[in-house]
């Protein structure tokens, strides 16, 4: 019982005895001292709400958080994140699935989480081994540390907001602690496009250990995570698949912040897309390829140089060039390549065609080669003018029922049975196919932010995480620069045709990407 009466009654005068216990006085006092007691506590319990690092409910800190316009949705992941816990542990002294996949919800250094870490009792019980994990698991997601960990949130929010908003740094440090972790270090590519962010989990899991057969707990080490940040994510973008003729000239109006390879998708139509070739007419550069293209098939010709035609790789029979490119001389342009010693000079000075493979511009050169790659063509920013030909000739004919009558190539005209049909006189010329340019841009006012694949767990009914993600953005939101949309995306070390990025888990950030996408896995079932 307090002895607060005590030192009340120390104040009054010796002579007055009000310590004596037959006195009314030291009753009275007695009675008095115990509401003191009772107000003292309550004040220290409301100093204690107004200081974040002393709080002691949830209340008083989202209260606090109020502050700075945190709001609960802020802490959605957390909750979450608990609330699986607790659901998960509540059958998994029965199971080893439900068990594991609570487990999984901390990040752990390798080799990760197992039931194993649990399993020192002797004899070795699935049963115990499991009580032993919920038992740990427990206590790893008690209210005080929930309490602990929104203490957390709310602090690096101020803090953040305190080193400055719409910076790199900052949405590094809010998508950190938007998944409860915190931020080791912030690597930069150096085209400045990626960002790599090494976290570990706050959360932390004890695991027995057993020293001089004394068992106690000790804490598992975190695992050092990653949370990726791309600025301006590459996008694919395509023109369309436009009809072309032989000759024609066109231009691509492309905005953007460098030049970029070009991919070329040339869909075949009415037997007429023989030898199809593209020109860039401003940097003086063609490919090409030595076959015909059959209706409604597809040839790719793509940015890693090889030539796909319905899937199949025929970049033997394509070919490359650069130089001998020039204009009308009634079309003047300032990207028009001029002869040599033309007065003012011009840096524009066009050279040889320096073909690729060697000799394949030749007349009497013979397809297939060898397969080497071929040079791509680019598309840089503003306009871009090209040219698509194919093959053209008279030496074939065409009577009024569509019958094509061939004739027998000659040696000096090498392509003689592989060209369409020119035009009359009066005649318009007719599509020669669909040209559809394709490249990857780099899109304005867009960042991406990819968080490990843990969390994708948090949405069992979800396996895209579709809610998660929303939760980290909101979480984000308040660090995001004005004008830019954020999207949030799982880590995935799957490689996915067409979309991989074949890079090592410890490649260091270059400009090649975020070092995703090395790991192989089973195709799913159709």
């Amino acid at each position: 019982m307090s002895q607060r009466w005590r030192k009340i009654l120390s104040r009054f005068p010796a002579h007055m005895e009000s310590a004596r216990e037959s006195k009314e006085f030291q009753a009275v006092t007695e009675a008095l001292a115990q509401n003191l007691d009772t107000l003292s506590s309550a004040i220290g319990r409301v100093r204690r709400a107004h200081r974040l690092g002393d709080a002691d409910e949830t209340r008083d800190l989202y209260l606090l958080g109020g502050l700075h316009d945190f709001e609960r949705n802020e802490a959605a992941v957390l909750v979450t994140r608990f609330a699986l816990a607790s659901k998960l542990l509540a059958t998994a002294n029965a199971s080893d699935d439900d068990a594991n996949q609570a487990g999984r919800l901390w990040g752990i250094a390798a080799p990760g989480f197992g039931l194993n870490l649990y399993a020192v009792d002797q004899p070795v019980t699935a049963a115990k081994t499991r009580e032993r994990f919920v038992a740990a698991a427990r206590r790893a997601t008690g209210t005080d540390e929930f309490v602990e960990a929104l203490r957390r949130r709310i602090a690096t929010i101020a803090q953040t907001h305190v080193q400055g908003n719409g910076t790199v740094h900052a949405l590094a440090m809010g998508a950190a602690n938007a998944i409860d972790c915190d931020v080791l270090s912030i690597a930069h590519s150096t085209d400045r496009y990626f960002h790599r962010v090494q976290v570990r989990d706050r959360l932390t899991l004890t695991a027995p250990v057993v020293r001089n057969h004394v068992i106690t707990d000790a804490a598992l080490p975190p695992a050092e995570e990653q949370v990726l940040i791309e600025e301006n994510p590459l996008e694919r973008l395509e023109t369309g698949a436009d009809a072309k003729v032989h000759g024609q000239l066109f231009s691509v109006i492309r905005r953007g912040f460098e030049r970029t390879d070009l991919r070329v998708i040339v869909t075949g139509t009415g037997g007429r897309t023989m030898g199809p070739m593209l020109v860039n007419r401003d940097e003086g550069q063609g490919i090409g390829f030595a076959d015909v293209v059959p209706e409604g098939s597809t040839l790719v010709m793509n940015e890693e140089g090889r030539a796909i035609l319905d899937g199949s790789d025929v970049t033997s029979r394509a070919f490359g060039w650069k130089g001998a490119c020039f204009a009308e001389g009634t079309h003047g342009h300032r990207n028009d390549f001029v002869f040599a010693g033309d007065d003012p000079p011009t840096a524009r000075t066009a050279q040889f065609a320096q073909d690729t493979p060697p000799g394949s511009l030749d007349a009497m050169f013979a397809f297939p080669h060898a397969g080497d790659g071929i040079p791509h063509l680019g598309i840089d920013v503003g306009e871009n003018r090209f040219a698509f030909f194919v093959q053209e000739g008279f030496f074939s004919y065409q009577d009024p029922g569509g019958t094509t009558q061939r004739v027998q190539p000659r040696p000096a005209v090498a392509f003689a049975d592989g060209s369409v049909f020119a035009p009359g006189p009066g005649e318009e010329r007719q599509t020669a196919g669909l040209v559809s340019l394709s490249w990857l841009e780099r899109c304005a006012f867009r960042a991406r932010i990819w968080i490990p694949q843990r969390f994708r767990q948090l949405t069992p009914d979800d396996p895209d995480g579709r809610a998660t993600r929303q939760q980290v953005l909101e979480a984000v939101e308040r660090f995001r620069p004005a004008g830019v949309r954020l999207d949030v995306d799982f880590i995935d070390n799957r490689w996915v045709l067409g979309r991989g990025v074949v890079f090592g888990a410890d490649t260091p950030v270059t400009d090649l990407g975020p070092g995703i996408g090395m790991e192989l896995w089973s195709a799913p079932e159709e």
